[in-house]
C-alpha cells in the first residue's frame, strides 16, 4: 500500500535537504547553495549542487537530482515509500499514517531466501555455545576477558564439531544443500560438512543490519589457518563490507568520531573499553564503497591499522582517498608497535588502549613521520624526493597556518627554503586542481548541448512554470503542448499539481513524479532538477512569454512546413525537387521563417 501524498508533502515541508544529505556525505557551503562530492559516482571534485531555498539537489556530471527522499533512496538503494520512513527517522517526522503503511523491504526478494539461511545458521552457532561440547569455546572467550555481554553484543557462537549438526538444522528449517554451498556454509570434498565446524563463530553483517557471512576462528594452538571466512556469494562482497557498521554508525554520529581498524578482534577489544565506534576492513583494501560508507555518519575518522609496515603502507595509501572525499580524519601513530589492540588491552589494561587509540595525528604529521622512516635523506636528490612526495599533501591543506607550519618543518628537514615549498605548492594547486563548480558544469555535464532555438523557449517557459503561476496559466491557455517529449511530461505533471497548488513546489512536483511507474522517471527527475538550477533566466514577466509563445509558434510553423517538405520531395528527381525547394523557400520568406 502507498502513501498518501499529503504525507510525503508534509514530511517535505518539515524537511531540509541539506541536513539530510550531510547524514550521509561532507557538504560544503558555497554561495547561496552548498556543494558535496557526488556518491552516485567516481567524483573527484565537489559537482553536486544541493539547494536550501528550492530543497533538492543536483549532480552536473552525471546528472543525478531530485529532493531528499529521492537521494536517501538512491543512495540506500531502498524503495521510495521504504526512503521517506528513513527521511522521517532522520529528521524526526511522526505520522501514524506511516507504521500503517506496508513496508517495502530494501532486499531483493530473490535473495531473502539466502539472508534466511544465513539468519538460522546464526541462530545454531549461538546455540552451539551453550551445549556441553560449547563449554571449551565459552571457557576460551572467557579467558579472551569476553565477558557474557560482549559475546551477546557481537552474537559470537560456535560451530559444533561434528560439522553435521548444522547440515541437519538447515534441512529441518526447509534450506537446501545446494544453498548452503552457495552461501560456502558447507564443503563437499569428503562429504558435506560444515566448513566452520570446530571454530569460533564471528557472524558478519552488512550495512543494513543483515547477516550475510561467518568468521571462523581456531581456539589456541588448533591446527589449521586461524581464521576461516565465508566466500564472496550473492550477499557478501567483501569490498562492500565494514566489520560493524550497522552499529557502529549511530555511536559515531553520538561520539562524532569513528575508529576504522584492521580485524573484527580489534572492534570487539575497542567496545571492552566502552569505544563501541569502530568498523573493521576485515583485511581487504580499502575500496570505493568502504569511502561511501564511511561518508554517512559525517564524523571524524581515526585511522588506526596495524603498525608493522604493510599496516602503514596501507594508511599512507588511504591519504589520496580520504583527501578526495573532504573527510575528516586523523591517525593512530602506532608505527613500530605490531601488536593489536585485543593484546594491548590483554597485556597493558584499558587505560594503556585508550591511551594507545588517542595517540593521533593529522594527515602531514603522520606522513612526514612515515616517510622518515622509509627514506634515507642524505642527498640532495633523496631530500628532492621527499619534498615531491609531499607537496600534494601539502596542497591539501585546509588552513593557511598548517601549511606554512609544515612547510617550515619540511624545510627544516631538508634544508629546502620554506617559501620555495609554499611557492611549489602554490602552483601545484592551480595546476593540478579543479575546484569551480561552475567550470565542472560547463565541461563535463551531459545537459550541456547545443539546443535548438524551439527547446531553448520550452526550456525557458519551463523554467518560469517552476517559479511564477503566471507562466502556469500561460502554457495551459497559449501553448498547451511542448514539442519536448519530456519537457512536455514535466509540464503536465505542474499543470496537474497546479490544481491543488496555485505554484506547485519542486518538492511536491518530485514526490509526484517518485510515484510514476514509467521508464522515463529518471530522466524526468533529472531534467527538474537541471532546469531548477538555471541561473541564466531573468525575471517572469508578460513580455517574456510573448517573446517565447513567438518564439514556439513560429518554430513549429517552421518545423511542419519542413515536414510537408520531406514529404513533397519524396521520390522526385531533382528538378522537380528543385522546383518545389523554390516555392516552399517563398513560403518560409512571407512567413518570415527560417
Amino acid at each position: 500500500m502507498a502513501f498518501d501524498k499529503t504525507i510525503i508533502d508534509d514530511l517535505l515541508k518539515r524537511t531540509d535537504v541539506v541536513n539530510v544529505i550531510s547524514n550521509y556525505i561532507t557538504v560544503n557551503k558555497k554561495g547561496r547553495n552548498f556543494v558535496a562530492l557526488c556518491p552516485f559516482h567516481d567524483d573527484k571534485n565537489p559537482s553536486l549542487q544541493i539547494s536550501r531555498d528550492k530543497q533538492i539537489f543536483k549532480c552536473f556530471v552525471c546528472g543525478e537530482g531530485g529532493n531528499a527522499v529521492q537521494f536517501v533512496q538512491k543512495y540506500e538503494k531502498m524503495g521510495f515509500y521504504d526512503a521517506a520512513r528513513k527521511v522521517a527517522d532522520l529528521v524526526g517526522y511522526t505520522d501514524e499514517r506511516l507504521s500503517m503503511t506496508a513496508s517495502v523491504s530494501v532486499t531483493n526478494p530473490e535473495l531473502q531466501p539466502y539472508f534466511d539461511c544465513m539468519k538460522d545458521a546464526l541462530e545454531y552457532y549461538k546455540f552451539g555455545l551453550t551445549t556441553d561440547q560449547g563449554q571449551v569455546a565459552l571457557d576460551y572467550l572467557h579467558e579472551r576477558q569476553l565477558d557474557e555481554a560482549m559475546i551477546s553484543r557481537f552474537e559470537i557462537g560456535y560451530s559444533l564439531p561434528d560439522g553435521r549438526g548444522l547440515i541437519q538444522f538447515l534441512l529441518n528449517k526447509g534450506h537446501s544443500r545446494s544453498m548452503m554451498e552457495q552461501l560456502g556454509l558447507i564443503s563437499i570434498n569428503q562429504g558435506a560438512e560444515d566448513r566452520l565446524a570446530g571454530r569460533l563463530i564471528f557472524p558478519i553483517f552488512d550495512r543494513y543490519g543483515r547477516i550475510v557471512a561467518f568468521s571462523g576462528r581456531t581456539m589456541g594452538a588448533a591446527e589449521g589457518p586461524k581464521y576461516i571466512n565465508s566466500p564472496e556469494s550473492k550477499i557478501f562482497i567483501k569490498s562492500n563490507i565494514l566489520y560493524n557498521f550497522h552499529f557502529a554508525r549511530d555511536q559515531a554520529r553520538h561520539l562524532q568520531y569513528l575508529y576504522v581498524v584492521e580485524g573484527f578482534m580489534d572492534v570487539i577489544a575497542l567496545a571492552r573499553v566502552g569505544i563501541d565506534a569502530a568498523v573493521a576492513l576485515m583485511g581487504t583494501a580499502f575500496t570505493k564503497n568502504h569511502l561511501a560508507m564511511l561518508r554517512m555518519p559525517d564524523v571524524e575518522l581515526r585511522i588506526c591499522l596495524d603498525g608493522d609496515d604493510a599496516g602503514q603502507l596501507a594508511m599512507m595509501k588511504m591519504i589520496n582517498s580520504l583527501d578526495g572525499a573532504k573527510l575528516k580524519y586523523r591517525f593512530v601513530m602506532n608505527a613500530g608497535d605490531t601488536r593489536d589492540s585485543d593484546e594491548i588491552l590483554n597485556s597493558d589494561g584499558p587505560e594503556a588502549l585508550k591511551k594507545y587509540l588517542n595517540n593521533l595525528a593529522n594527515r602531514l604529521e603522520f606522513a612526514m613521520e612515515y616517510y622518515m622512516r622509509s627514506l634515507p635523506l642524505k642527498t640532495t636528490e633523496q631530500r628532492a624526493h621527499l619534498i615531491k612526495l609531499m607537496v600534494p599533501l601539502l596542497a591539501a591543506s585546509q588552513t593557511m597556518l598548517e601549511l606554512e607550519d609544515y612547510a617550515k618543518k619540511l624545510g627544516k628537514l631538508t634544508s629546502f627554503n620554506p617559501n620555495t615549498l609554499l611557492a611549489m605548492v602554490s602552483e601545484y594547486r592551480v595546476n593540478h586542481q579543479l575546484n569551480d563548480v561552475e567550470t565542472l558544469y560547463k565541461r563535463f555535464q551531459p545537459e550541456a548541448r547545443y539546443l535548438s532555438r524551439f527547446k531553448l523557449a520550452e526550456r525557458q517557459l519551463l523554467y518560469f512554470m517552476l517559479t511564477d503561476a503566471r507562466a502556469i496559466e500561460f502554457y495551459k491557455t497559449k501553448i498547451e503542448y511542448f514539442f519536448d517529449d519530456i519537457y512536455r511530461q514535466i509540464a503536465n505533471f505542474i499543470v496537474e499539481r497546479s490544481a491543488d497548488e496555485e505554484l506547485p513546489s519542486i518538492n511536491s512536483l518530485l514526490t509526484a513524479i517518485g510515484s510514476l511507474e514509467s521508464e522515463k522517471k529518471e530522466a524526468i527527475v533529472k531534467e527538474v532538477t537541471a532546469v531548477a538550477f538555471e541561473k541564466n533566466y531573468p525575471q517572469c514577466s508578460e513580455a517574456l512569454l510573448e517573446e517565447i509563445n513567438h518564439t514556439i509558434t513560429t518554430e513549429r510553423e517552421a518545423f511542419h512546413l519542413n515536414q510537408q517538405y520531406q514529404k513533397a520531395i519524396e521520390g522526385k528527381d531533382e528538378a522537380e525537387k528543385a522546383r518545389i525547394g523554390a516555392e516552399f523557400n517563398k513560403i518560409r520568406k512571407k512567413r518570415h521563417l527560417k
